[in-house]
This record gives C-alpha cells, structure tokens and sequence, in this order.
C-alpha cells in the first residue's frame, strides 16, 4: 500500500470550506515549487475524479470567497 498523499493545512482545514474545496487547495499547495501551481484544470480534475468544468466552477467560487 502506497503512503502517497496531501496534507491538508490546519489554517486551511479551519476555513468554512467544503471538504472538496479543502482537497483542492491542499493540492493546489502540494504542487507549488515557490514559482505557483502550474498544473492544467484536467489534470487537477483528474486527480480529484471531478470533470474540469466542476473544478473551474469551484475555482471561480473560492476567487469570489
């Protein structure tokens, strides 16, 4: 069995989120090199089994939030 996973930051995993919301942006962290996230919308809707329009829909809410 494979130890892979994210960790879900506590000042993250304290925001009035949804649970996918959480996932999202701890994935989004995981990611980040120092430069940003330059993963593309299907390959972060493929990591979290999403189609890419739900996860640009849930991008656009967390901007507006």
């Amino acid at each position: 069995m494979s130890k892979a996973g994210i960790w879900i930051d506590l000042e993250v995993w304290e925001l009035d989120l949804s649970a996918m919301e959480r996932i999202f942006l701890a994935k989004l962290s995981s990611l980040d090199d120092g430069g940003g996230c330059w993963a593309g919308d299907e390959t972060l809707a493929n990591f979290l089994r999403v189609t890419p329009q739900y996860l640009r829909k849930m991008r656009k809410r967390l901007e507006e939030s």
